[in-house]
């Protein structure tokens, strides 16, 4: 074997830096106030913080948006609880990805004062002879669907949300389908599956569940223990037969060690417990977090998956954070594996995380769920590598669309649970009461546009009007016209075409008064 020496560079530079409030998170800033380059963004205060919430867009349709659990201030996952200066008093869930970048860019300001910043590398040898690179371990990036495909919905073969996934030695995979309110097994290989827990309407019955996030195989006795999150319950399902194992916790991640332990992450206190298996009648023992909602080392803001390797090390998704931190058994801190540098889509950055799973090999592997990708990090590296999801975001077989879950097979495949809808047959996402002039109804609609936040406009033609939908909501909102059929500036009569310029003003086609109309926005 030749050794060959590489040569190393030494670059010396000049750097300014940069002071800056954080582009999710504004603090020291009065309710509403202005916190972001645009002016249409302001901070949006959470409950019970004191000049403390998130920079995020104001203009948000009301009807889009829905009030925080009135006894806890807890959102769906993605979304945060806050106050909004427009649509109610009380608090409501925001979404996650109309905060920070690139709605809301951040206000930098300078500091004049500069350093020299010394930037080395080391030399090394390398050999000649090659090994194979265990820590390169590569993924076609073409996927096969193994399970659901057929379009959101409660058949055997159609999912609703997948959330989490478990893959057994047998390759079955076991899926927390969430707003199905059911765990499903497919067996491998199999076109449908086949419902193990739940699937009798959402509710807080034994036989029944609530937004399961979790679910995981005890392999001693093969029982299936499930984070039913909606229900603040651990339970388990044997045969049909239900056993609550902890009751009154904000249950996101499960997971179990080979010693017997359980280990459940809790949302709403913003820690990782552990139990003894069969020992649940007590708190259990706090082995992550437990210090308050924060980023400091001690503390957790909404961690979500978990996984604990060999030494009972805790790996977690910190999804409020962006980042994934390791607590090592019996530390009173843990220490950012992944991410760690402010929400975003570089190398270094993650965008509100959640799967989070560990090889052999101690690469650690992240749905990077904003970023619609699967990145792996080495422990003490300061970037990652996207290894599946480098072709945006989408329902192609290369591409994924806010991927969830992560695992893998004894084979090293690698699974993920995403929201692809490549559905077979459509819905109805606005009207469908009939025709008429209620907010749930629509008369000849005509035009259709959608903007960047996935928001509905439609001429109602037959009602002179523009009305703006929300996906799932039961009413629409008119946003321009609606004031009787003449030539007014704040009238239409018949509108027809609809479309966007780059600034957001809307143009219609004002078809019965033969003309355009510009509406432009208001800020």
């Amino acid at each position: 074997m030749i050794p060959t020496a590489i040569q190393c560079l030494v670059f010396v530079f000049f750097s300014m830096p940069i002071i800056q409030v954080n582009s999710l998170t504004c603090q020291g800033i009065s309710q509403y106030a202005q916190c972001s380059l645009n002016s249409a963004c302001g901070c949006m205060h959470m409950p019970g913080a004191i000049n403390a919430g998130i920079c995020g867009f104001t203009h948000l349709s009301c009807s889009g948006l829905t009030l925080c659990a009135s006894s806890n201030n807890v959102c769906d996952p993605g979304y945060i609880c806050v106050y909004h200066p427009v649509c109610y008093t009380l608090p409501i869930c925001y979404p996650l990805s109309m905060a920070g970048e690139p709605f809301c860019p951040t206000i930098t300001m300078t500091n004049t004062t500069t350093k020299p910043t010394l930037i080395t590398t080391t030399t090394s040898t390398t050999s000649t002879t090659s090994q194979p690179d265990k820590t390169n371990h590569k993924w076609k990036q073409n996927a096969i669907t193994v399970a659901g495909g057929n379009g959101e919905g409660q058949q055997l073969n159609q999912l609703n949300l997948p959330f989490a996934i478990f893959i057994d030695k047998k390759e079955n995979i076991f899926i927390a389908d969430r707003l199905n309110h059911r765990i499903v097994e497919w067996k491998y290989n199999a076109i449908e599956g086949q419902i193990i827990a739940g699937g009798n309407g959402q509710g807080d019955r034994m036989d029944q569940l609530n937004y399961p996030s979790v679910v995981i195989v005890d392999k001693q006795n093969h029982s299936i223990i499930i984070a039913d999150w909606g229900n603040r319950r651990v339970i388990q399902w044997l045969n049909q037969t239900q056993q609550i194992l902890i009751h009154n916790i904000v249950c996101y991640g499960l997971t179990m060690d080979k010693h017997g332990f359980l280990y459940v992450s809790d949302w709403e206190r913003n820690e990782v417990r552990r139990w003894k298996m069969g020992e649940y009648n007590n708190e259990g023992t706090v082995v992550a977090g437990g210090n308050g909602q924060g980023n400091q080392l001690n503390q957790l803001s909404n961690p979500t998956f978990i996984f604990v390797d060999e030494e009972q090390s805790v790996y977690i998704s910190d999804h409020i954070n962006h980042r994934v931190m390791k607590w090592e058994k019996d530390v009173k801190e843990g220490k950012i594996v992944a991410g760690g540098h402010g929400e975003g889509g570089d190398l270094n950055q993650l965008l509100a995380p959640l799967g989070v799973i560990v090889d052999d090999l101690d690469q650690i592997y992240v749905a990077d769920w904003g970023n619609h990708r699967i990145m792996r990090w080495c422990e003490g590296k300061e970037e990652g590598e996207v290894v599946i999801g480098r072709h945006g975001f989408g329902n192609q077989s290369n591409q994924l669309y806010y991927p969830h879950g992560l695992s893998f097979d004894d084979e090293r495949n690698l699974y993920v649970t995403d929201q692809r809808k490549d559905a077979k047959e459509g819905r109805i996402v606005a009207g469908k009461n009939g025709r008429g002039k209620d907010l749930n109804q629509l008369s000849e609609p005509q035009g259709i546009i959608i903007d960047d936040f996935g928001q509905i406009y439609v001429a109602d033609s037959g009602n002179n009007r523009v009305m703006r939908w929300c996906e799932r909501k039961e009413e629409g909102e008119i946003i321009v016209g609606g004031n009787g059929q003449r030539n007014q500036p704040n009238q239409l009569n018949e509108p027809m075409g609809l479309s966007f310029d780059d600034e957001g003003n809307l143009y219609v086609a004002d078809f019965g008064n033969d003309r355009a109309q510009k509406f432009e926005i208001d800020l």
